[in-house]
């Protein structure tokens, strides 16, 4: 099994190496042949260029850049572009979910063509009333009208086969681009399925709190049929 890791980045020079070292040095211990490939979103931090010079070093890691700063969804969409892997996994650079997940949601494949590795089994923690009543808004137009039941809408860890990628003809500028992917999906008659991940599988400090903007809110109604 073949899989491409893709991970869409901005300004995180200062933990960039920790994570292509987990990355490289865990897939390799988990036997997969595997690819990781890198959208730098116009850093200004040096991000890209210690990407470019950890990937001269690491024959698995692949480093990409637009000429100008994207959004979210158009950095994912080009690293969807460009994978080779039969497998597909979108996710934070920040590594939410621990490696030893992976052969545990890869088994899963085999009963679903896209996967959601959910961090929200229990209660989340708002970081401000503001986020949390916008987030809520959000929640709610995605059940109501789009119909998506899933609790982590926006990811930390999304698998996909490659083959269906192209069927979903995505289009999403921003993080958008999940609950597209959970839309689409359906339509196309995709198995999407979430599977809570378990605490000992959460990196130490997972995000508690997911988050949008007006934008974002706005944009949802772009999905609907």
């Amino acid at each position: 099994m073949h899989i491409s890791i893709l991970i869409v980045v901005a300004n995180l020079k200062h933990r960039i190496g920790t994570t292509c070292e987990i990355l490289d040095h865990g897939l390799k211990n988990l036997n997969f042949d595997y690819e990781i490939l890198f959208f730098d979103n116009a850093s200004r931090d040096g991000t890209k260029a210690l990407l470019e010079d950890i990937a001269s070093r690491r024959g698995h890691i692949k480093v990409f850049s637009g000429a100008k700063r994207c959004g979210f969804g158009a950095g994912l969409r080009s690293l969807l572009e460009k994978a080779q892997g039969d497998i597909v996994v979108c996710c934070e650079a920040s590594l939410p979910i621990k490696l030893d997940a992976l052969p545990f949601l890869v088994e899963k494949m085999n009963d679903a063509d896209v996967i959601i590795a959910s961090r929200f089994k229990d209660r989340m923690t708002a970081t401000s009333v503001q986020e949390t009543f916008l987030f809520r808004i959000y929640r709610l137009i995605c059940q109501v009208c789009l119909k998506i039941p899933f609790r982590d809408l926006h990811p930390g860890l999304v698998m996909m086969y490659r083959e269906v990628f192209p069927a979903l003809e995505l289009r999403s500028q921003s993080k958008n681009i999940f609950p597209e992917i959970f839309t689409r999906s359906r339509r196309k008659n995709f198995s999407v399925q979430e599977f809570p991940v378990e605490k000992r599988l959460l990196a130490p400090n997972p995000p508690l709190q997911q988050s949008c903007s007006l934008a974002d809110i706005v944009n949802l109604f772009e999905l609907k049929d």
